[in-house]
């Protein structure tokens, strides 16, 4: 019986909280790509309403849902009277080439975040079929071996943009086998089979000094802790 009276009690005190607390203001933060009101407008929050009893999830999802470059929503609340839509974005990490020869920028997750023309954003992946793609959505694969060697080149970006060598990388060619990447246009740096992946990319990087820079080369990282230089 107490039991009973302390839920009828405590929906009391909710109730009389979504009463007097209302949310006067809503406000949006981490936003870059997309304008704060068109983001308020998607999540379908308004000014007046609770600020205690409102769509929280829903509000998240329809923003998610709307905006491609979004990776995370939260909606908090920020007393006295605010609501804030704090946003992440998600970067593109890559890029694949389309036949009508637009480009797909893809982030860290295989979500396709922009179509655009003549994009040079991310690094290009070569050696996946090239698909019609929609924003929002997981760049589709033609097969099996198709998606496993994207998780596997998103993963070797992953490792890439880790150890801090992006920024040096033209191109990754994709594959399940051998999978490869350009390295400052000089080193053609061949992974091997999906295996310890971090590891081979963080003991390429600790071992770029001592290699000769400038003259074209084969690295071979097939064996975790060894990096086989083959001068070309």
């Amino acid at each position: 019986m107490k039991l009973f009276w302390y839920v009828i009690a405590l929906a009391v005190l909710v109730f009389a909280l979504s009463l007097f607390l209302q949310a006067n203001a809503i406000g949006v933060e981490g936003n870059t790509r997309y304008g704060t009101e068109e983001i308020i407008a998607a999540s379908q929050l308004m000014t007046g309403g609770s600020l205690v009893v409102f769509d929280k999830s829903g509000a998240e999802q329809r923003v998610k849902d709307a905006f491609p470059y979004v990776e995370r929503v939260t909606v908090k609340r920020k007393l006295p009277d605010t609501l804030m839509i704090s946003i992440t974005e998600s970067v593109p990490l890559a890029r694949i080439r389309l036949d009508d020869g637009t480009v797909a920028l893809i982030e860290r997750n295989g979500k396709v975040v922009e179509v655009a023309p003549g994009s040079t954003e991310g690094i290009e992946l070569r050696g996946l079929t090239p698909l019609n793609c929609v924003p929002g959505e997981p760049y589709p694969t033609e097969s099996e071996l198709d998606a496993e060697a994207l998780d596997y080149a998103l993963e070797i970006l992953a490792a890439l943009d880790a150890n801090g060598l992006s920024g040096h990388v033209t191109y990754i060619q994709a594959g399940i086998l051998v999978p490869s990447f350009d390295y400052d246009g000089y080193f053609t740096v061949e992974i091997g089979t999906r295996e310890r992946t971090a590891e081979k990319i963080e003991f390429f990087a600790a071992s770029l000094d001592s290699m000769p820079k400038g003259f074209p080369a084969r690295i071979d990282l097939s064996i975790v802790g060894y990096a086989h230089y083959i001068p070309l």
